[in-house]
């Protein structure tokens, strides 16, 4: 944790004194996020245990003082109500997937609402993907095909029993991706996932194709991403919070609710190579460097 927070220092002190003339860095804690490469992509099995994630750095774990509020009115909930912790992974071709596990601990489950377009107003989880970092805003009932909206939920009586889903206001020929296996995701919630549980752990996790087009008419009229190292995506993670009927808190890794709408408001994920991550600190810095 020292080391990763060394780095964050040394380059937040390089934006303050290089500060960048483009869209990015719209990222909570200032710099962006990293998504390590997965050692054993075989081991990886996205059931919403989180077994297999026991590899992962503990230095690059999200957790939730690099989380922005989102909602005018919310705030940022007392971690002795909810506390989140996210892991971000990839790997290179043949695999060439992105991964994500997801732990919330949330004082109060809420579960009442049935229409998919409408999670946000429950307890759920989002990845907002731009994976070839381009330039768009999306108009309402728009297909997105240049970036999608994740949607994670948790499955139950009068909801989808899919946990994924992509949103928002997307035609139903824009879930092929989900229905053919390219987006998989699980959740577990301990100890009950009903509405109204108490004190309660939901691990969400996901293993995904990427994608530069997605398009209604399947994989063949599509693009999909190739994940290669040091790439960098755009990409925002977010978590509504609802303590009772209605969202009460939108927590984010991008600071402007717009992150998910526009694409300069999304967050930035770095994509670092396998063996040595000590080494992040010359990649970074090469990387922060040939941006002035």
């Amino acid at each position: 944790m020292v080391r990763r927070f060394a780095v964050l220092a040394v380059l937040a002190l390089a934006f303050m004194l290089y500060p960048s003339t483009g869209d990015a860095y719209e990222s909570c804690n200032g710099i962006g996020y990293y998504a390590v490469e997965v050692p054993s992509p075989g081991a990886m099995n996205p059931d919403g245990n989180g077994d297999d994630w026991g590899w992962y750095p503990s230095d690059f774990v999200i957790g939730p003082d690099e989380f922005c509020s989102t909602l005018a009115a919310g705030g940022f909930p007392a971690l002795d109500d909810f506390d989140i912790a996210v892991r971000l992974g990839w790997t290179p071709e043949p695999d060439n997937r992105f991964y994500a596990l997801i732990t919330v601990t949330d004082d109060t489950l809420n579960l009442d609402e049935t229409n998919v377009d409408n999670f946000w107003n429950d307890d759920d989880a989002e990845i907002i993907m731009d994976a070839n970092h381009g330039s768009w805003a999306e108009a309402n009932n728009a297909i997105r095909v240049d970036h999608q909206q994740i949607g994670l939920h948790i499955p139950g009586e009068g909801r989808p029993e899919n946990v994924a889903s992509i949103r928002f206001q997307q035609p139903p020929e824009m879930q092929w991706p989900i229905n053919e296996g390219k987006v998989e995701a699980e959740v577990v919630v301990t100890p009950s996932p009903t509405h109204g549980a108490t004190n309660t752990t939901s691990i969400y996790e996901v293993r995904m194709w990427l994608f530069d087009q997605l398009q209604p008419d399947g994989e063949a009229a599509s693009v999909r991403h190739v994940l290669a190292a040091n790439q960098v995506l755009g990409c925002s993670v977010t978590y509504n919070d609802a303590d009772t009927a209605g969202r009460t808190h939108q927590l984010s890794t991008h600071p402007n609710e717009a992150g998910a709408h526009e694409s300069e408001f999304t967050a930035e994920v770095t994509l670092l190579p396998g063996g040595d991550i000590t080494a992040v600190e010359a990649r970074t810095w090469g990387a922060v460097k040939a941006l002035f």
